[in-house]
Order: structure tokens, then sequence, then C-alpha cells
């Protein structure tokens, strides 16, 4: 297939997307878009929550509120995001953008350089970020190595609070940071002589971030965690970037978030009318 007739055929897709209402209906949640549901799968209303994540994004953003201030007020110098698949997307991007963007110390660049953020504007200092999706022992034995691990928080994202990757890799950094604290008898795990390292070590360093009533949200509870974020049921992984799942480390590196709303919430308008302007019909039929 050509270039030329990908271009007609995506004109088409447009076109036929913009007769069937499609933007419009989307939004009012109109059940008829989907009249034959996946086996097994959720109905349409429980599973478009992601439509409402630019509404909800300023409250997000309150709530971490100068969390880049206080997180390296305690010390700490990089965060990790322990994920796979959707929960792990946006900080894969986002740690991208801001090792482009600025130096190692994950601080925004110099001039010459462009920065992550919406406003075209420096971030505020914060952690380095990184983004683990893999069990490759290489790769993770070479991050391992590059981090102060007392001074590295973890993100441990799972949306179901059961998927096997994330929950590995946060053994292996407990297990990591447990072999530190034995060794030195530091603050940021168990004192030599004690058991075997457990779910709980280092739980200063780890940070929950999962739905309410999993597993992993009842680890949390039952304080193996220094924090959980109960992300939205109604929102599927791979629709999670404006929720804590990304917004969480993002703005542990500093992002903005206050202004990353205001142009979440005009992408959502633009997004909204069923016309050949809406930029998420023209990706949807591209």
């Amino acid at each position: 297939m050509t270039a030329d007739n990908d271009q007609d055929s995506a004109a088409e897709a447009l076109d036929r997307l913009i007769a069937k209402s499609f933007a419009s209906r989307l939004w009012r949640r109109d059940p008829s878009l989907w009249p034959e549901p996946s086996p097994g799968g959720d109905p349409p209303g429980r599973t478009l929550g992601w439509l409402d994540l630019p509404a909800r994004l300023p409250a997000l953003a309150e709530d971490f509120s100068g969390l880049a201030s206080k997180l390296t007020g305690d010390g700490f110098t990089d965060a990790v995001v322990l994920g796979m698949g959707g929960s792990s997307m946006t900080p894969l991007t986002l740690s991208d953008i801001f090792k482009e963007s600025g130096p190692a110390s994950g601080h925004a660049g110099g001039a010459d350089q462009p920065s992550p953020s919406p406003s075209n504007k420096p971030r505020a200092p914060g952690l380095r970020l990184h983004a683990l999706d893999t069990v490759n022992p290489e790769s993770i034995a070479s991050l391992t190595g590059s981090l102060d691990l007392a001074r590295t928080l973890f993100f441990v994202s799972s949306k179901s609070g059961t998927t096997v990757e994330p929950l590995s890799l946060e053994s292996h950094f407990r297990s990591s940071l447990y072999a530190i604290a034995t060794a030195t008898g530091s603050g940021t795990g168990p004192a030599p002589g004690s058991p075997a390292p457990g779910s709980g070590a280092g739980r200063r360093n780890f940070v929950a971030l999962t739905d309410p009533g999993t597993p992993l949200s009842e680890r949390a509870r039952a304080g193996e965690f220094g924090t959980w974020v109960a992300t939205p049921e109604d929102v599927g992984g791979r629709f999670s970037a404006l929720s804590a799942f990304g917004m969480m480390p993002a703005a542990a590196a500093g992002m903005d978030l206050h202004r990353f709303a205001e142009s979440a919430a005009l992408m959502a308008q633009q997004c909204q009318g069923d016309s050949k302007d809406n930029p998420g019909l023209q990706l949807g039929a591209f």
C-alpha cells in the first residue's frame, strides 16, 4: 500500500467517524458504540472514566503540589517506576523527555534545551525519573548499579495489584535495600540480626499505585509501603496517563501539573466535536 493510499484510507475513516457522530457519542458514553461487548469484559460505563481524567487533573495536581520539593528535602535523588504495560507507558515517555531536556540531575536544562513542560518553562528541581518495565537481568542490574538505593523512591505500579513483573522487581529492590541496611546498620531497612528480608524492608522507599481493594492495596494498608495512592477503578491501564500512574511520577520529577492540567483540559475540549478539526478523531482515523 502506498502513502497516497494510506492518506486516502485515513481520510475515508475520518469521514465515517464524523458521519456516525462518533466523538460526541463517545463523550456521552453512548453504549450503542459497542453493540457486542467483549466476552467477559466490563460494560462501557465502567471503563470510560478516562474521559473524566482531564477534569479530575486539577485536583490531582493540588494533591501532588510540592511533591518534588518534599522528596528532595527528604533526601531522595531518584525515582523508579516499576510497572508493566499500561501503568508504565506514561512514565517511560516522561523519563525519555526529561532525559533529553536537561542534565542527568533531572533538573531543567539550559536555555538552548527544550523543556518538557507544556508551558515551555523550566520545571522545578525534582528527582531523576527512571522507568523499568522489563525483567531482563542485564537491564535490572545496570539500573540497580547506577542508583543510590537508599535515596531512591520506587513506585510499584499495578492496576490489578497482582502483576507479576512489577511485584518481582519490587522484591528485588527490597532485598537489595535490606542487604545494604544489614551491611551498614543504616535506617533504610532492618538492622543487622533482624529476620530475613520481608515485604516491609525499606518501606519508606516504596509507593504503591493500585486500585482500591487489590492485594497490593491491602499490603499497603498493612504498612508495607510508605504511601499508597488509589488509582481510579473505571480507568484501564493503557488509558491511565492522566491518573496517578502517570502524574505522581511526573510530579516527583518536578513537572508543573497545574499547567499540564490546563493543556489537558484544552485538548479534551478540542476532542469532543464531530469535525475534521478534532485531533482525537484524526489520530483514530490514521
